[in-house]
């Protein structure tokens, strides 16, 4: 790490160290011209009569944080997390969805947004 990277990019940096040593497949997108961490991994649980369970993170750093920007960027991880699910009827599948949006500057509705309504969307 050098003393010209920002707060937000060190902890986008050791969250990609942390994913991958949790053995998250870990890649990078773009979201509105902002750099998007991806890890994801699944797991196949037996004692889940054969569930495979897929964990998705999708993390940026944005200037700021509105309940709308929140929104926006879970829906969208939604939606990229659904296109990597595998679809196979017979085989069960359980997915869960993880978007972090870094920043200094976060609204207190976004906050809000976050511990609330958007804990459950697209079941």
């Amino acid at each position: 790490m050098t003393s010209q990277q920002s707060p937000a990019a060190s902890y986008l940096a050791a969250l990609r160290e942390r994913l991958e040593a949790d053995g998250c497949v870990v890649s990078s997108t773009r979201w509105y011209g902002h750099e998007v961490l991806v890890g994801s991994r699944s797991d196949r649980k037996a004692r889940w009569l054969g569930t495979k369970a897929q964990l998705f993170i999708y993390a940026a750093a944005v200037p700021s944080v509105a309940e709308a920007t929140l929104s926006e960027f879970t829906g969208w991880a939604m939606t990229g997390a659904r296109s990597r699910l595998g679809r196979i009827p017979i085989i069960r599948n359980a997915g869960l969805v993880l978007p972090a949006l870094i920043s200094a500057d976060v609204q207190p509705g976004a906050a809000g947004w976050g511990a609330g309504a958007g804990r459950v969307l697209g079941t």
